[in-house]
């Protein structure tokens, strides 16, 4: 009986443990999943993003800036990531409005990465 007990106790503790483990999983919707302008793939990591709008030069092909807006505000122990390809940008984060630029501007951006940890 008492080895069934730990048994039983054990597979409850696992339940809970996959069921937490789940709950931090990050989830991500966003409005412009087919969105072709600066980049042709979007990948959102931990946050709800909607109204993504580039800064972007037809001539050139270059992105310069990506705006967007968060589903709630960051806490000061999240992290913000922001690509487009390998190129990180530096973003400004002012309530759940995002605003990212990028020095040199990307030259035929194929994807963008926004990440929150």
């Amino acid at each position: 009986m008492r080895t069934t007990t730990k048994f039983l106790g054990g597979i409850a503790v696992a339940a809970v443990v996959a069921a937490g483990g789940s709950a931090f999983t990050a989830t991500s919707t966003i409005d412009h999943s087919t969105k072709h302008v600066g980049a042709t793939s979007q990948a959102i990591s931990g946050v709800d993003v909607t109204n993504v709008s580039y800064t972007w030069d037809a001539a050139t092909d270059a992105t310069s800036g990506v705006d967007f807006t968060i589903g709630e505000a960051l806490t000061t122990n999240d992290t913000l990531t922001v690509k487009l390809g390998t190129d990180a940008g530096t973003c400004t984060v002012t309530g759940t409005a995002v605003a990212c630029t990028w020095e040199t501007p990307v030259v035929n951006a194929t994807d963008l990465s926004i990440v929150v940890n």
